[in-house]
């Protein structure tokens, strides 16, 4: 019986000794975090989440830590932003000594913008000027600086990153919009064309004659840059020539200056205004040789206002707006519409074999003419004339044309009597016999009076011209002409006149 109980207890034994080591650790193999980058700011906190794999191992047990515990700290997964900058956070298993890491940045907190000032609420800027505006946002630590830019008008200032450009004349307002709060500061901005310096040639000139019913006319003419002519009124530079013609009161004396004052684009030709009319006031480019370059811009609108020793004139042509200025002392010059044409009464007999004559409307449609314009052209010589035949005709009728027609009042079967040098082209002076050099005039005898007999052959003229020259004149080209053509080519037959 002892020995039987001793037995059992050794079995007891036995089993109590083996039976726990038969029980197989799990090890651990990985583990993963929540979240492996993180942004934060200052004082903020966020938890991580460590998995370990396999989720049954036997020692689940981790370790935390921070390489830069001055930035962000960490207690059980539990991570703190303490200042600016970067930190990982490790995670490491007990078992095994896996690893797993977070690298988070801490950010200053969050400060609002609470508003936006531009360098510039207001500026002025010439057509292709550019300038910068500056944002300065508010406060001075804002978190979020980011800013947006536009143009109310686009088609007259651009902007792109506050580098605003004039594009054409007008006003626009800048915007500049903060992304965080949208708050927002405007720069209103006008394009305009600033005052461009100006050179006066030889002087104003007294325009003795009438022009158009104008009694006490005068020239101005104008060159921008200033650098573009000499003291001595000669072209040195390419620039832009102004030619200026107003209408003022009686001078005691034919070299007293203008009335001083604004001349004022208007209807009419009462005294204080500018006279625009037949392109009798224009702008044109001119070359260093003092020759013009393309067409004549014929002066839209305006003031032109005449002081002492100051010249200055803001208004526009079709092509846009012109400020310009002359400072100075200047003398009058008593000019004259009829500055090509000698004083001396002469004889001449010329004869055209070659010419056109080309048919266009009248400017006012209840006139009952319409316009025949004679363009010959011989060896540095020509003929213009302007005849006048009813407004129905497909023919020019032979007989006799009367030189006495004013514009406005003609009278078919009339020539049109020349107002003299009113404009830019030798076309616009109407009637009138020139020589020329190949370049220039030399001398122009402007139509007065007499007569042209037409036949289905020639034309023969008999005229007298402004200062009594007598004109004996043969054209024998082309007689026929197409009704409604448009006049295109009116450099053909002209030379330019000196400015």
């Amino acid at each position: 019986m002892k020995k039987a109980f001793c037995f059992g207890l050794l079995a007891a034994t036995i089993v109590l000794i083996v039976s726990p080591s038969c029980k197989k650790e799990k090890q651990v193999t990985s583990i993963k975090l929540s979240e492996t980058t993180k942004i934060i700011v200052v004082g903020g906190e966020f938890a991580l989440t460590a998995t370990v794999e396999p989720v049954d191992a036997t020692n689940r047990d981790v370790v935390w830590s921070s390489d830069k515990s001055s930035v962000a700290t960490v207690d059980k997964g539990k991570v703190r932003g303490i200042a600016v900058g970067e930190a990982t956070i490790t995670v490491t298993t007990k078992d095994g000594g896996k690893s797993a890491r977070c690298k988070v940045t801490v950010q200053a907190k969050k400060k609002p913008v609470t508003g936006v000032k531009l360098s510039e609420t207001t500026k002025t800027i010439r057509v292709g000027e550019e300038f910068t505006l500056t944002p300065t946002i508010e406060p001075d630590d804002a978190t979020d600086k980011t800013v947006s830019w536009t143009s109310d008008k686009p088609t007259i200032a651009t902007v792109i990153d506050g580098k605003v450009k004039g594009v054409a004349v007008g006003e626009a307002n800048i915007t500049v919009t903060t992304k965080d709060g949208n708050k927002t500061a405007v720069c209103k901005v006008t394009v305009d064309v600033e005052v461009d310096k100006a050179a006066l040639l030889d002087g104003v000139a007294y325009m003795e004659d009438k022009i158009e019913g104008v009694l006490y006319p005068y020239q101005i003419e104008l060159v921008t840059p200033e650098s573009a002519v000499n003291d001595k009124g000669k072209f040195i530079a390419a620039g832009i020539y102004h030619r200026f013609t107003i209408s003022s009161t009686k001078p005691v004396n034919v070299t007293d200056k203008p009335a001083f004052g604004d001349y004022i684009v208007q209807s009419g030709n009462a005294p204080m205004t500018l006279l625009t009319k037949n392109y009798i006031s224009y702008v044109r480019k001119i070359n260093a040789n003092g020759k013009f370059e393309g067409q004549a811009e014929a002066i839209t609108a305006g003031t032109l206002t005449i002081a002492d020793k100051k010249i200055v004139f803001d208004g526009a042509t079709a092509k846009g707006k012109i400020k310009i200025e002359y400072n100075g002392d200047y003398k009058v010059i008593n000019k004259g519409l009829w500055r090509y044409e000698p004083r001396t009464q002469e004889v001449k007999t010329e004869t055209f074999s070659a010419g056109s004559i080309m048919s266009y409307g009248s400017d006012d449609d209840d006139l009952p003419s319409q316009i025949l314009h004679l363009s010959a052209n011989g060896d540095k010589k020509m003929l213009l004339v302007k005849f006048f035949i009813a407004k129905d005709a497909t023919v020019f009728t032979p007989g006799t044309y009367q030189v006495e027609a004013t514009y406005g009042k003609q009278a078919v079967g009339t020539i049109q009597k020349s107002p003299g040098e009113i404009g830019a082209l030798l076309w616009l002076m109407s009637s009138c016999l020139i020589y020329h050099d190949g370049k220039y005039p030399t001398t122009i005898y402007f139509f007065d009076k007499g007569t042209a007999v037409v036949t289905d052959k020639d034309i023969k003229f008999i005229v007298n011209s402004h200062f009594g020259s007598t004109l004996n004149i043969t054209y024998t080209g082309e007689l026929t002409f197409k009704k409604n053509q448009v006049l295109s080519g009116k450099e053909k037959y002209s030379v330019p006149l000196k400015p």
